[in-house]
Formats: structure tokens, C-alpha cells, sequence
């Protein structure tokens, strides 16, 4: 028989084992076993080149009151309000998308007018290129070749990476908002986000039911912008091949930061390639 004191101890050691355990628990979670990880992991992103964060950082927007908004004399309306991206079935659908949320929240056709193309803007101000505001649509750059040319990737990425170079260069100084498709409409949250961004990028007073309805209306865009990467797959080109284009263009201009940009007539013997620079052209 224990004595009392001996009693007390022991209960003491049992406590304190079982708070250990406890405690371990909390702050010393058990690990699973390995091999029920075993899971090959999914890369952030397999529709980007492995070099193409250092091209997005090139993507410019202008907000605010230092940009600048001259809308052109004889305008049918207070605003022109340019819509550009390389030619696709993504980028058709998300300015009709834009477009008409745009118009359910008040821009009539005398507050607005919209000019959707692929050509990039001349340089200068507003009234020399012809836009109060522009508002461009980056894809990710392999679904953006692969949506709009029928082959030559590679000659036709640094057709693409030239026309955004323009493009950033009229962002020095007119007002422009850069949707870049992979980070800022494809997760909810950032959508709804990037919806008020472009109501308000043109004026319009947002309103919950507003984003509630661009919600409810933007399946069809998220079915081309699918699309549009499930298209990089028909590239005639290695990713490694591709990447080493993005890396020469990067660096030949200084990350897009040379003026001017580099043409656009990449080949002038082909005349699929001819026919993208006549479309992507000021």
C-alpha cells in the first residue's frame, strides 16, 4: 500500500504525462507518413514560360489624375475608351463581357465609345493616338500566341512581346488599366476585385447588385480564357525554344525599357507573319 505522500507524487507524474501529451498535440502536430504524400506536385502555373514574371513586370498601367485623358475634337462622345489585345476568342469575349456590365451601369453611348483592335496605339497623347483611356487584356503568353496565330510561335511570341512594349509606352503617360488575365480574373475574389477596378477605370459608380451581375454573366469569358490555354498545347515550338525568344527580347531592350520598341515586320517572307504584324500594327 502507498503511502500518501507516494500517492500524491504519483498522481503528479501521471498528470504531468498526460498534459505532454496533450500539449505535444497542439504545438507538435503529428507528421503523416511519407508515402502518403506521395503526390506528384502541381506546378504553380504550366500555361507561363518559366522567364515570364520578368515580362509581367513590364505590364504598365496609368491611374490617376497625373494621366493623361484628352478626348479627340468631334468625339461622338465625352470618352473613347480603347480596347486592346492581340486577336483572340478570350479577348472577344471579355470586352463584350466589359462592355455591356459597362453599359448596364450607365455608360450610354454619349458618355462612351468603344473601340475594340488589336493594333497598338501610335505614341503620343490622347490626341494624337486617339483615346481618352485604354484598357488592354494581357493573356498569359503562350495562350495568347496560341490563340491567335495558326503557327510560328516563336517569331509570333516576340511579335506579341513587342506589341505589349508599345503598349506599356503609351502607359508613360494616357490613362490605362492593365488586366492581366491569369492573376486577376481567374480566382473570385480578384475578379470581383478587377471588376470595380474597370467600372470605375470608366466612371461608373459601382454598386453590389453591379459586381453581382458581372459575377453572374462572366462563365462565357472563363470558357475562352480556358480555351485559350488549353490551345499552347498545338504550339510548333519547345517551351525551351520559347523561353529563349522571351529571354533575347527581354534583354536586347532592357526589359522592354529601350525606346522605341522593336518592330513589329519580325519576317518579312512569311505571310502569316506579315499578316499578324499588319494586325497588331499602330
Amino acid at each position: 500500500i502507498l503511502k500518501h505522500r507516494d500517492k500524491r507524487l504519483l498522481i503528479a507524474v501521471v498528470v504531468s504525462i498526460v498534459t505532454g501529451a496533450g500539449l505535444g498535440e497542439i504545438f507538435w502536430p503529428r507528421v503523416k507518413p511519407s508515402f502518403e504524400e506521395a503526390v506528384e506536385p502541381v506546378p504553380e502555373s504550366n500555361h507561363k514560360l518559366p522567364n515570364e514574371a520578368a515580362f509581367e513586370q513590364t505590364l504598365r498601367s496609368c491611374l490617376g489624375a497625373a494621366c493623361y485623358t484628352a478626348t479627340p475634337k468631334g468625339s461622338k462622345a465625352e470618352a473613347r475608351i480603347a480596347l486592346l489585345a492581340p486577336p483572340s476568342q478570350a479577348a472577344d469575349a471579355f470586352f463584350a463581357w466589359y462592355v455591356a456590365l459597362a453599359k448596364r451601369g450607365g455608360a450610354t453611348a454619349r458618355k462612351v465609345e468603344w473601340i475594340q483592335t488589336a493594333h497598338a496605339p501610335p505614341y503620343g497623347y490622347g490626341k494624337n493616338h486617339g483615346y481618352t483611356r485604354i484598357v488592354r487584356l494581357a493573356l498569359p503568353l503562350l495562350s495568347s500566341v496560341a490563340a491567335s496565330s495558326q503557327g510560328n510561335a516563336a517569331e509570333s511570341l516576340a511579335q506579341h512581346v513587342r506589341w505589349h512594349c508599345r503598349v506599356s509606352h503609351v502607359a508613360a503617360h494616357t490613362a490605362q488599366l492593365t488586366v492581366r488575365s491569369a492573376s486577376d480574373l481567374l480566382d473570385v475574389v480578384e475578379r470581383r476585385l478587377t471588376t470595380e477596378r474597370l467600372l470605375s477605370f470608366v466612371g461608373i459608380k459601382v454598386a453590389p447588385d453591379l459586381l453581382d451581375e458581372g459575377e453572374r454573366t462572366f462563365a462565357p469569358v472563363l470558357r475562352a480564357l480556358q480555351a485559350a490555354d488549353a490551345s499552347i498545347d498545338a504550339l510548333d515550338a519547345s517551351r525551351w525554344r520559347l523561353a529563349d525568344v522571351l529571354s533575347s527580347e527581354l534583354s536586347a531592350t532592357q526589359n522592354l525599357r529601350a525606346w522605341p520598341c522593336r518592330s513589329l515586320w519580325v519576317d518579312m517572307d512569311d505571310a502569316a507573319l506579315v499578316e499578324a504584324a499588319r494586325a497588331l500594327s499602330p
